[in-house]
């Protein structure tokens, strides 16, 4: 694949095999790509990270920050009020949370297979050839009738490696697949992919999953079933992503795989059950195609689309929930990957609560005073927590070697007793799941928590000279060698 060009593909186009597996390609009406891109922000321009910030928003940032300055230099000890504040709304959410949280089973009957809606399933790709065997034997798992569903691959223009892998793939698969090729264009981003796919994807119903994704092959079945025996107001189902965990497995995959499952066995659930706003996962989303066209699709602009997405179907009323049957997928290696990732993720956040307290009167009246508190606490403390531990680590520090005296008292106390909290919820989840052998891995937590603090700085560098900017993640396959394993895997497991 490392030798196929451009010229190899104009061939291979105008072969007798492309016009036997590639014949779907051209075949339905095309998205005109600037619509596409654009439409968010042509229709909800307040919605869109694309529009730049408000005057008036510009100038009450600037006034909150110097407000804060002057205040911290006359009163001594105010980020560490602030930081404790912060951690104990934090903690109250969790102990609430862990109260009474529950996990989502699936339904007793499944809808009948002549009830299924028709199903478009997206796989944004790029870079991602040597993944492309891998998700493909993983649609081909999935349990729905062939004849109601459709698989849409997203390649960009300039990946033709990619597009070569998934050419091969659809030679032995007997799926409706079909090839989008996503014209090149600013910004190179996968909402903006999948923005393009669905003005043609032909679903009543739809769902992303990433190349490392291998969903339980009856997700779809489940999803579609909610979906019909609920209200209107419905608009997405969150299925659970669960990290596996290999023979040997590293230490920040261990952490990623127990903040995998605090997030969607804990905190999501927690949302839901509150009826608040939910921040979605970036994949393993089902959604209705008739609310997305409503709210003109993902934001193009904005590099954590799905918890963005998340707020603006709050924002109008529409519910979340969650699904049981999960999606597996292998945590990613590296100190390097990992911080790319993380900050894409801070960046994102920050973007996402730029755009939301544009107007946050009009978002009260929409969600409520109480949904944009939490909202606030939400992305604030996601976008801060890395700097805040950070900072506190510091002190210990400077504590420890003698540079400075680390007093407070009862506001340290309420902190560190906050963070016990917070570390409380990690372990409850992990018994809740039986997934014991994962609460000795709560311990280095904290570390984690540092690492995020770096990616927050590269993050709000990047927030200010490349917002769009999407750092790859480098995934690898061979920890999915055995697929048909994820066949016998049940939703708590």
């Amino acid at each position: 694949m490392s030798g196929f060009r451009e010229g190899d593909f104009a061939r291979f186009r105008r072969s007798e095999k492309y016009r036997k597996i590639g014949q779907t390609v051209d075949s339905r009406p095309v998205a005109d790509i600037r619509v596409t891109t654009h439409a968010l922000g042509k229709y909800f321009p307040e919605d869109s990270s694309h529009h730049p910030m408000p005057v008036r928003q510009i100038f009450s940032l600037l006034l909150i920050i110097t407000g804060l300055a002057v205040l911290t230099f006359y009163v001594p000890g105010l980020i560490d009020l602030l930081i404790s504040l912060g951690c104990g709304l934090i903690a109250l959410f969790y102990l609430i949370g862990m109260l009474k949280f529950e996990i989502a089973q699936p339904p007793e009957t499944l809808l009948p297979e002549a009830e299924l809606p028709f199903y478009s399933v997206l796989i944004p790709l790029f870079k991602e050839a040597h993944m492309v065997q891998q998700i493909s034997k993983a649609m081909q798992n999935i349990d729905y009738p062939p004849d109601r569903i459709e698989f849409l691959y997203l390649t960009e223009a300039k990946d033709l490696q990619t597009r070569h892998a998934v050419m091969q793939a659809f030679e032995t698969s007997m799926l409706d697949n079909r090839l989008i090729i996503v014209p090149e264009g600013i910004p190179q981003t996968k909402p903006r992919a999948c923005n393009f796919a669905l003005w043609q994807a032909m679903g009543e119903l739809c769902v992303i999953f990433d190349a490392e994704d291998i969903p339980h092959p009856l997700q779809l079945r489940e999803a579609a079933t909610r979906f019909a025996r609920s209200g209107n107001r419905l608009a997405c189902l969150q299925a659970p992503l669960v990290i596996t965990r290999p023979p040997r497995f590293s230490l920040l995959g261990r952490q990623m795989a127990l903040e995998y499952l605090h997030l969607f066995y804990f905190v999501i659930p927690t949302l839901i059950n509150l009826q608040l706003p939910v921040p979605l996962g970036g994949t393993s989303n089902h959604l209705r195609k008739d609310v997305m066209l409503e709210l003109k699709g993902w934001d193009s602009w904005n590099v954590t689309e799905d918890a963005d997405l998340g707020f603006r179907l709050a924002r109008r009323n529409y519910r979340v929930e969650q699904i049981a049957y999960p999606t597996h997928e292998a945590a990613t290696r590296g100190l390097g990957n990992y911080i790319r990732q993380r900050t894409r993720w801070q960046k994102g956040q920050m973007q996402t609560w730029l755009v939301r307290t544009r107007h946050p009167l009009k978002f009260i009246r929409q969600t409520g005073l109480f949904g944009f508190l939490v909202f606030n606490i939400i992305t604030i403390s996601r976008c801060l927590t890395g700097l805040a531990h950070t900072y506190a680590a510091s002190l210990i520090l400077l504590s420890v070697t003698g540079l400075s005296d680390f007093s407070g008292g009862g506001i340290h106390l309420f902190t560190l007793t906050s963070y016990l909290v917070i570390l409380a919820s990690y372990l409850a989840v992990c018994v809740k799941m039986n997934r014991k052998e994962m609460i000795r891995d709560g311990i280095y937590l904290p570390g984690t928590w540092l690492l995020t603090g770096i990616a927050s700085i590269r993050a709000m560098r990047q927030l200010f000279t490349v917002p769009t900017l999407w750092e790859k993640t480098l995934h690898h396959a061979e920890s999915f060698k055995n697929l048909e394993r994820v066949k016998g895997i049940e939703p708590s497991s």
